[in-house]
């Protein structure tokens, strides 16, 4: 769909990124975003479940820290040229996607979890918020709003 259309945006349902690796997937990603001319989102999400790190092989814990390691790796990879990184979870020398997006690919962080730092700095939207957690920051949004002596917007 991406190739023979030119308006249409995709994106992805929120793909848990602690058993995956990360080149690999800065490849598929890095395909789809050329497949439909940078008109791509991908939507990430920390996992919850510790069978399904288990079954790929991949501790649960630190899954926050990884997950941040993750991130950084895919945007690296996905801005062109030669990289290389040597992090904590993940470490490999000089390569290079080609070719690479034209244009950054936006990640949306999906989910309720607190999840790590570099997930919430990538975060544009928040996908998946629980209806009590979306009440929740409307009162504090009206708590701040009155703290401020400002009007109470009409939602």
């Amino acid at each position: 769909m991406g190739a023979v259309t030119s308006k249409i945006c995709f994106y992805t349902n929120v793909m848990k990124l602690g058993s995956r690796n990360p080149l690999l997937l800065a490849r598929q990603v890095g395909s789809v975003a050329n497949l439909t001319r940078n008109r791509f989102g991908f939507g990430v999400g920390i996992g919850w479940a510790p069978e399904e790190f288990e079954w790929c092989g991949v501790p649960y814990a630190k899954r926050g820290k990884r997950i941040d390691e993750m991130i950084e790796v895919i945007k690296l990879v996905l801005a062109g040229g030669m990289v290389e990184f040597h992090g904590e979870f993940y470490d490999f020398d000089k390569l290079q996607m080609s070719p690479a997006p034209s244009e950054p690919v936006p990640f949306y962080v999906g989910g309720p979890h607190r999840g790590g730092a570099q997930a919430r700095r990538s975060r544009q939207r928040r996908l998946d918020q629980r209806h009590d957690d979306l009440c929740r920051a409307g009162r504090d949004h009206q708590y701040a709003q009155d703290d401020a002596g400002r009007k109470r917007p009409r939602w």
